[in-house]
């Protein structure tokens, strides 16, 4: 037999196996690739899901940053606001009388004491203390400015507006468009007394009378600029007839400051 018959079926069988093991190599790979498809889903699960985690947590730490900053913001606004009220100027009075108030007099005096409580001067100072006016009660047991107590006109005769009506409308004329005074002060602690002449008719003396004084201040201070700072008031009190010196008490409204 020839050397080469004798190789032939070696050749064959080298072949054999290099194609069993390209076969086997193959579905190695197909497997593997299979396998890895299999668990993709599951990685991408996990991919997600740590990633809405992340974003929940950036989300989170924004909104306590902003939270932080604008709470750090209102305390600034805070600190601010109670170290300019503690340092203004803050003008108002504190006593208000009547002297001899009663039927017997034909003229009576309205005592008005007021102060700069603040410890800024109070610059650009000015006051009104002019409206004095009374107003009829039909039921001096229940007063009720809203309900039961009327404006007098200028003749003493009761109106058919409300004593609160009354208050808020002087507020709007008055107090509210005064101007500052440029050249008068009125310094810490300095107190003063103004009197006002209440002239007293018939018609304005009776039972179910009472007498009202209306005021205003205004001014400015140096910490706050140039805004006007406003201290309205408003006191009444009944007649009496014991012509002898009454305080006058504030009323339920008119009273305001900034």
């Amino acid at each position: 037999m020839a050397p080469s018959d004798k190789q032939q079926p070696s050749d064959q069988s080298s072949e054999l196996t290099a194609d069993r093991d390209i076969s086997d190599a193959i579905n190695a790979f197909g497997k593997k690739y299979e396998t890895a498809q299999e668990g993709r889903p599951e990685h991408d699960r996990e991919i997600l899901k740590w990633t809405k985690g992340a974003g929940i947590g950036v989300c989170f730490y924004t909104l306590l940053t902003f939270a932080l900053t604008t709470l750090a913001f209102c305390q600034l606004q805070e600190t601010k606001h109670s170290l300019v009220a503690d340092t203004r100027a803050w003008v108002g009075p504190y006593e208000v009388s009547i002297d001899a108030f009663g039927p017997q007099s034909k003229t009576t005096n309205l005592v008005l004491k007021y102060k700069n409580a603040g410890k800024e001067p109070a610059l650009n100072f000015n006051d009104s203390y002019n409206d004095d006016w009374t107003g009829t009660v039909d039921d001096s047991d229940k007063l009720d400015f809203t309900k039961n107590c009327f404006a007098d006109d200028p003749n003493g005769k009761p109106s058919e507006e409300t004593c609160a009506d009354r208050i808020n409308r002087w507020l709007k004329t008055n107090c509210e468009r005064k101007a500052p005074y440029e050249q008068r002060v009125v310094y810490p602690d300095f107190s003063d007394t103004a009197f006002k002449l209440f002239t007293i008719t018939p018609d304005r003396v009776s039972d179910n009378k009472i007498g009202f004084l209306q005021g205003c201040f205004i001014y400015r201070s140096n910490i706050t600029g140039s805004v006007d700072h406003r201290s309205a008031f408003c006191y009444f009190e009944h007649f009496v007839s014991d012509n002898k010196p009454h305080s006058m008490r504030s009323c339920p409204r008119g009273n305001e400051a900034n």
